[in-house]
């Protein structure tokens, strides 16, 4: 079997749980890698502030890609190597049409990320770490429609949700038919927007590129919608056991839950530590 030499990873759900927590075994997994020379890099829907610094503050470990594959930056330089936005237009036009059923609304680029009151209204989001910290970094617009408009905004990633889920369902089956965006979910209530020529499929070519790698010198490991460009790019795709099903036929093998560290018994089934 040809060695593999890139580990690329999803965050939550794969090695991320609960919010902030990565589990010792997975820690453990991740330095052996590390110790061989295997390169880690992590790919997330995130935007990269909100990500913890265990990921982007390892001295060892050099890309971080977030917002879906929109932006990848070189953790150990602080430089942004990659970005790919949306045209200020195409906010304006997403945002119209989610705007009126959204039960909370955000927008990021590589400055900051913007939101509306709903955010901070959405009872259900109380108790989820990632929201919590959203709402301290964000900063708050009153009409996101008019923000983007007079200041022209180019954007890495909208991102909506919705109480109303068959109105979620025809909006994304609505975006994805207009063939002029990349439309993917993080769970059933909400969609995120990226550029049509983004996914994390798209980050996982730039870095086999950066690194001149082939194709099965890279292992992806992922667990939702989302990931299932990075899987299908990978020369071992694995989807979690706790994956969508979408992500779990994609994949060559599936792996163990998150809760029974996943990340590791992947990692452990192809490459002897």
């Amino acid at each position: 079997m040809t060695k593999i030499k890139l580990v690329i990873s999803d965050l939550d759900e794969t090695i991320l749980k609960h919010g902030d927590l990565v589990s010792p075994k997975d820690q453990e997994t991740v330095e052996r890698l590390l110790d061989q020379g295997i390169e880690v890099a992590w790919v997330t829907g995130r935007y990269y502030d909100s990500i913890p610094i265990y990921f982007t503050r390892n001295e060892r470990i050099n890309y971080v890609s977030s917002s879906n594959g929109a932006l990848i930056h070189n953790v150990k330089t602080n430089k942004i190597i990659y970005e790919k936005n949306l045209n200020y237009t195409d906010v304006l036009a997403i945002i119209e049409k989610v705007n009126e059923k959204a039960s909370y609304l955000f927008i990021e680029n590589s400055q900051a990320v913007y939101t509306d009151e709903r955010l901070f209204t959405n009872e259900i989001l109380e108790d989820n770490y990632f929201f919590e910290s959203l709402k301290k970094q964000a900063q708050l617009k009153d009409n996101l429609y008019r923000f983007v408009k007079e200041n022209k905004i180019n954007t890495l990633k909208v991102e909506a949700a919705f109480h109303d889920l068959d109105f979620r369902d025809d909006i994304y089956r609505e975006l994805s038919e207009l063939n002029q965006f990349k439309i993917s979910a993080t769970h059933i209530s909400n969609i995120d927007v990226i550029n049509k020529d983004v996914s994390k499929g798209t980050a996982l070519l730039y870095l086999k590129n950066l690194l001149g790698l082939k194709t099965e010198e890279i292992m992806a490991i992922g667990d939702n919608d989302n990931d299932v460009a990075m899987i299908e790019a990978a020369g071992i795709g694995v989807a979690m056991a706790n994956g969508s099903p979408l992500v779990k036929e994609a994949a060559d093998f599936i792996t163990d839950s998150i809760e029974h560290d996943g990340f590791s018994a992947a990692v452990r089934k192809v490459i002897q530590l």
